[in-house]
Formats: C-alpha cells, sequence, structure tokens
C-alpha cells in the first residue's frame, strides 16, 4: 500500500509504504529515547550546575537519535542534522553550559516536536511522512544559532 507523497511543485510522487519498513525495535528505541531526553531536560530546569558528563549523555542520546532515522531514506535528511546538532553540543560544550537557561528552553521545544513526530510518524502511518521536517529543522537551527553564538537579523548574520 503505497504512500502518496506531494512534491514541492503540487505534482504526487508514490513511494513505497515508509511504515512497513519501520521495526518494533526502531520504535521502542525512539521511545526510550525521547524519555531519556524529558529526563535529562527537566534535569536542566532543576539544576544550573551540569558538567561534562551532562553534555555528553545528551549529545549521545541525539546522535542515537539520529543514527536510527539514517535507516530510513526518507528520515537521512532529519537523522544526518540531528547527528550535527550532537557534534554541535560536544565541539561547543562551554557555551552549551554557559547558556542553559535558554538552551533548556530550546532542547523541550525540539524533544516536544521530536515526540509529535515519533508519535504520528512512528508509531502510525503518516500519508504526509515529511510533514514535521521544517519545524525541527527549524529547532534544530535555533539550538545550534545559540551554541554557535550566530545572530540573526533579517538576511545579515552577526558572529
Amino acid at each position: 500500500n503505497p504512500s502518496v507523497l506531494k512534491k514541492s511543485n503540487g505534482s504526487t510522487a508514490e513511494i513505497d509504504s515508509y511504515f512497513s519498513h519501520i521495526l518494533p525495535e526502531e520504535r521502542d528505541e525512539l521511545i526510550d529515547l525521547n524519555e531519556e531526553l524529558d529526563a535529562d531536560i527537566l534535569m536542566a530546569f532543576k539544576n544550573d550546575q551540569l558538567d561534562h558528563t551532562y553534555v555528553d549523555r545528551v549529545a549521545n542520546q541525539y546522535m542515537r537519535y539520529g543514527s536510527v532515522l539514517n535507516t530510513h531514506l526518507l528520515f537521512a535528511q532529519i537523522g544526518a542534522r540531528i547527528q550535527h546538532l550532537s557534534k554541535a553540543i560536544q565541539e561547543h560544550e562551554k557555551i552549551f553550559l554557559n547558556k542553559i537557561s535558554v538552551i533548556r528552553e530550546l532542547l523541550e521545544s525540539f524533544n516536544f516536536t521530536l515526540i509529535s513526530f515519533r508519535k504520528n510518524i512512528f508509531e502510525q502511518e503518516s500519508s504526509n511522512p515529511t510533514f514535521y521536517n521544517a519545524s525541527l529543522l527549524s529547532d534544530i537551527q535555533m539550538i545550534q544559532d545559540v551554541l554557535e553564538q550566530t545572530e540573526v537579523v533579517g538576511d545579515i548574520e552577526f558572529f
């Protein structure tokens, strides 16, 4: 039962049903990762004294999340961006910890989007499995902008 995917030009293309290729272990891993991220994000709201171990744990969770998505061509772009975020978290650990009051808000929003994505795309078949891509990419970009200390005003970037 192929799904129909709308292309940006308005035409439609049939694709193999992505849903039949999702393994139960992958769903379970994404559920576990969302729960781990939820707990760690909550910890950031309760404790401003976080350390290298915390940063490593969060970065590793995102790396694993991206790895699961990378096994499906349809979600490879999102998976790669999440893995890139993981690397950025590790590379900018000091900024991550110094700006945790801002970053925790962004992580909470991102995790909420990831949970909705998982529930609506991985736990039930969707006719538009790329529906969440723009939201996920936007959330990732906002976190990376804080980590890279990039402020975007209009089309001009300040470093």
